[in-house]
C-alpha cells in the first residue's frame, strides 16, 4: 500500500512538472530572429549620359540576371508586426555600350535597410506578410573593362524605399523557411569615376527586384 502511495505521488509530480513545462514553453515565445538568405537580382537596362568630353554620347547599359545575398536580424512585436534591420549585396553582370563599342562589366551594390512587416494571413505552419522599408546605398558601383584595364564609377549614401511580399513556413519552433520578393526604388543619381578623374555618369536609375530564399532562426 505504501509503495502504491509513493508511486502515485511520483506520477502526480511528473504530471504536474510536464504540465508546467508545457505551459512555460507556450508562454516563452521567441521574439528575435536571425535570417540568412540568397537569391536572384534583376535590374532594368538603361540609357544614360556622360558629363565630360570623353563621355558626351549616350551610353547604354545592358544588365543580366544576377544574384543577391544578405543577413538580417528582426524582432517580432506580436503575431502581426515585426521590424527587421539588414544588409544586402546585389551583383549583376553588365554590358556597357559607348560609341557603338561594348565593354563587359558589373553593376553591384551594398545596401543597409530597415523594414516593417505586417502579417496578412497566418495558420499553424504558414505566414504570408507584406511590408515596406527604407534603404540606404552603402556603396554602388559600375565597372567595365577597356584596353585591358578596369574603369569603375561609384556613389554612396543614397536613400530609397522598397516594398515586400514574403512567405514563412515553420519547420520547427525555432527554424523557419522564408521566401521574399522585394522591389526597391531609388531616385536618379550620378556615378563618379574612381581614381581622381572628372568623368561622371549622370541620371542613373536603380530600381532592383530581388527574389530570395532564406532560413530564419528564432531566439
Amino acid at each position: 500500500m505504501r509503495l502504491v502511495h509513493h508511486i502515485a505521488i511520483i506520477v502526480s509530480v511528473l504530471c504536474f512538472s510536464s504540465i508546467k513545462t508545457e505551459a512555460q514553453n507556450k508562454n516563452q515565445e521567441h521574439k528575435f530572429f536571425l535570417k540568412l538568405y540568397g537569391g536572384g537580382s534583376h535590374v532594368a537596362n538603361m540609357n544614360i549620359n556622360g558629363q565630360d568630353a570623353e563621355l558626351l554620347n549616350s551610353i547604354h547599359i545592358d544588365t543580366k540576371i544576377g544574384f543577391s545575398s544578405g543577413i538580417s536580424i528582426g524582432y517580432q512585436w506580436n503575431e502581426k508586426i515585426a521590424t527587421v534591420l539588414g544588409w544586402e549585396y546585389k551583383s549583376n553582370s553588365s554590358s556597357t555600350s559607348i560609341d557603338n563599342l561594348e565593354y563587359d562589366g558589373n553593376y553591384a551594390s551594398n545596401i543597409i535597410y530597415l523594414d516593417g512587416l505586417y502579417s496578412l494571413y497566418k495558420n499553424d505552419k504558414s505566414t504570408l506578410y507584406t511590408g515596406a522599408g527604407l534603404a540606404m546605398i552603402e556603396e554602388i558601383d559600375l565597372d567595365y573593362e577597356t584596353n585591358g584595364s578596369e574603369v569603375s564609377f561609384s556613389e554612396s549614401g543614397r536613400i530609397g524605399v522598397h516594398l515586400i511580399l514574403a512567405y514563412d513556413y515553420e519547420l520547427s519552433r525555432r527554424w523557419i523557411l522564408n521566401t521574399e520578393l522585394r522591389k526597391s526604388f531609388f531616385s536618379k543619381f550620378d556615378l563618379k569615376e574612381e581614381g581622381g578623374s572628372n568623368q561622371t555618369l549622370v541620371d542613373l536609375k536603380y530600381n532592383p527586384t530581388t527574389l530570395n530564399i532564406g532560413i530564419k532562426y528564432m531566439f
